[in-house]
């Protein structure tokens, strides 16, 4: 396996400031310091699909899960597969085909590995539930039901086995709800979907109008853990805690992060979307001087198998990965160095840290890094 060599150098440590929130329903919010903990790093030391027995093999990666093992599982639209490789990034087989038979899928776009090392395959185009033991031997394809699962798996399975995912149901109006399904009864609990309800900039023009490049997004992530969702505004830097049922949030994160500046590409690529929405000759140089000098920090949430909160940001000094303990309200914020984080998917076992990234070429590949600590404070 290639070692792929740290793509760049982190000169300045900036210290990150945690303060942790608490907000019952409808009642003003109390604030606490939350203690700051030692920094470190994530190495990558681990690359699959861009000079392994993978290279070629991944085209699009929608999910991927990690086993206990090691081994990794990919879903590729694209290629219409799901393949397991080993730790070292060799292929060692095909999990399914594409179908509409037992253990034949049309889209997977979530993949989970439970405790025993259950691979489960969530196929939304047939509302189907797929599920493989730890060899990659189909086990049964179970029904699942829905409206609409959104682009990615949401959710996950809890500590009972049970189904949690995304529901959009467009009629009388567009409301998001969380599902949870007993696989076994059938049985149903669907509650609100949590919102912090981000108004996205927007710049009007003659022509109409269109989003502020880099502007503020929603983010959304279903905590199966705890029993709610978390919301937040990328703009911003404050996490709403709703639990499932609850009318509005019942806890929050305030963390202090140091947005990226925009470089001169994305700033280029702003600009030629812009032009690509009004006619020929229009003098778009009011558009252009609305688009920021930096660019949203937060990207998303998840936990570990030990229950860790963790934290996704794009940084001024890098990408940075922070832990959340949520007993001692404490944290620590990690560099992520010798790769980049190319989307929100990210997860972290066994004290590795899984995450999505882009070859040189513009292919996706899998990156693995290891903690490193250092002896420096906060």
């Amino acid at each position: 396996m290639h070692l792929r060599p740290c793509r760049f150098f982190i000169a300045l440590w900036t210290a990150v400031l945690l303060t942790a929130c608490f907000q019952a329903d409808d009642q003003d919010s109390s604030v606490g310091s939350v203690a700051p903990g030692s920094t470190s790093e994530f190495t990558v030391d681990l690359s699959i699909g861009d000079s392994s027995e993978a290279a070629g093999l991944l085209s699009q990666i929608l999910a991927f899960a990690v086993d206990s093992r090691g081994r990794i599982i990919v879903s590729d639209p694209k290629e219409r597969t799901v393949r397991m490789f080993d730790s070292a990034g060799s292929l060692v087989r095909t999990l399914g085909r594409e179908g509409a038979g037992p253990a034949e899928f049309r889209r997977v776009n979530g993949i989970r590995v439970d405790a025993r090392d259950n691979i489960y395959l969530y196929d939304p185009r047939q509302q189907r539930l797929l599920i493989f033991d730890s060899a990659g031997v189909a086990v049964s394809t179970l029904s699942v039901g829905g409206y609409s699962f959104g682009g990615h798996w949401d959710g996950g399975l809890d500590q009972q086995g049970r189904l949690v995912d995304q529901q959009v149901r467009s009629s009388p109006a567009v409301e998001t709800f969380v599902r949870r399904r007993d696989l076994k009864s059938d049985a149903e609990e669907w509650f609100p979907y949590g919102r912090c309800k981000v108004d996205s900039p927007v710049i009007e023009h003659p022509y109409g109008m269109l989003g502020v490049p880099y502007g503020a997004e929603e983010l959304q992530w279903i905590d199966i853990t705890r029993g709610g969702t978390w919301c937040a505004s990328t703009r911003d830097s404050v996490l709403y805690f709703t639990a499932f049922g609850a009318r509005s949030h019942s806890d929050s994160l305030v963390v202090s992060l140091t947005r990226a500046p925009i470089s001169a590409l994305e700033r280029d690529s702003a600009i030629a979307r812009m032009k690509r929405q009004v006619p020929d000759g229009f003098d778009i140089s009011s558009l252009v001087s609305q688009i920021p000098e930096t660019k949203p920090a937060l990207r998303m949430l998840n936990r570990d198998d030990d229950g860790t909160l963790w934290l996704l940001s794009h940084e001024a000094d890098g990408d940075v990965i922070t832990a959340f303990n949520e007993q001692t309200r404490s944290a620590t914020r990690h560099l992520i160095v010798g790769g980049t984080v190319d989307s929100w998917m990210f997860f972290v076992r066994s004290g590795k840290l899984w995450f999505l990234s882009k070859s040189p070429d513009g292919l996706p590949i899998i990156q693995r890094a290891s903690l490193q600590p250092h002896d420096r404070d906060m």
